[in-house]
């Protein structure tokens, strides 16, 4: 456990978060809940490749006043659980992750979704619609690329070493923080994982998300994409904002990079706590 980790889980130990373990085709797998002061009912928040449920803490602190459960799931081989020991595709993600949700989330629920969880989300969204109330992501995965191949664009996600890491973080995040030194060390670590790199070389076009996919979101949604996220190809934007319905509201904050959820934690807390009070008026 790195030293960022054992600070976030004092923090959650200090708010008496719940772990869950949820059987799947994966074994055990990890969950946090928070119980809240608020009346907008349960919000979901799903994280990106290597990272972790404990990464949304300065996000749970400003979340806890609104809601009245918060549901963070560790994704398949993150955080507590154990890594996979056979090769998974992003559709074993996903079953494991909606199995987790299947048995602690019954009701519908607000979901947040950064990178990879933005996927989730979305493809959550897209079979349950019925059970996602609002749906919030943050340049999610699963745009479509033309003018480049999957593997070269996930060839950025192999850092080898310090100074690899020391650079792809500079690209993930669109400020300097604190602890970068600390994350580079952790997300080398995470994305060098066999189970990773197994599931980055297994990736091809057909994980895209499908255009029908997006149309079908009836839901409100909000779409985040900060200008400062240099992991995401442009062609990505660009195919999301040419098949999301027109309803969808977009937004490119300036000062956000890919994962705002750790680098502007309370700046887009409370843009989604606007985006939810505007389209659900606090109905739990």
């Amino acid at each position: 456990m790195t030293p960022v980790d054992r600070l976030t889980w004092a923090y959650f130990r200090s708010i008496n978060a719940q772990s869950h373990w949820v059987m799947t085709e994966y074994g055990k797998q990890h969950a946090l809940e928070v119980k809240g002061q608020g009346q907008n009912g349960t919000i979901i928040l799903l994280h990106g490749l290597s990272a972790r449920s404990t990464h949304f803490a300065f996000m749970v602190r400003k979340l806890r006043p609104h809601f009245g459960r918060l549901i963070i799931p560790d994704m398949l081989g993150h955080g507590r659980n154990p890594a996979p020991d056979c090769a998974i595709g992003c559709w074993d993600m996903q079953r494991t992750a909606n199995a987790v949700l299947n048995e602690l989330v019954p009701e519908p629920a607000v979901v947040y979704g950064n990178s990879l969880g933005g996927y989730g989300a979305i493809s959550f969204a897209a079979k349950h619609p019925q059970r996602v109330r609002a749906l919030i992501v943050n340049s999610p995965g699963g745009g479509a690329l033309q003018s480049m191949s999957m593997q070269d664009y996930m060839n950025r996600f192999r850092p080898q070493t310090k100074d690899d890491a020391r650079t792809f973080v500079d690209l993930y995040f669109g400020k300097n923080l604190p602890l970068k030194r600390l994350l580079a060390f952790g997300v080398t670590r995470q994305l060098n994982e066999p189970f990773v790199k197994a599931f980055m070389s297994e990736l091809t076009n057909d994980d895209f998300l499908r255009a029908d996919q997006l149309q079908c979101l009836a839901m409100p949604c909000l779409f985040l994409w900060g200008q400062r996220d240099q992991i995401m190809h442009p062609e990505q934007l660009d195919f999301f904002k040419q098949n999301l319905p027109n309803h969808v509201q977009i937004e490119e904050p300036v000062t956000y990079g890919h994962a705002p959820y750790i680098e502007h934690p309370y700046d887009l807390s409370a843009r989604l706590m606007t985006f939810v009070n505007e389209n659900l008026a606090n109905a739990a």
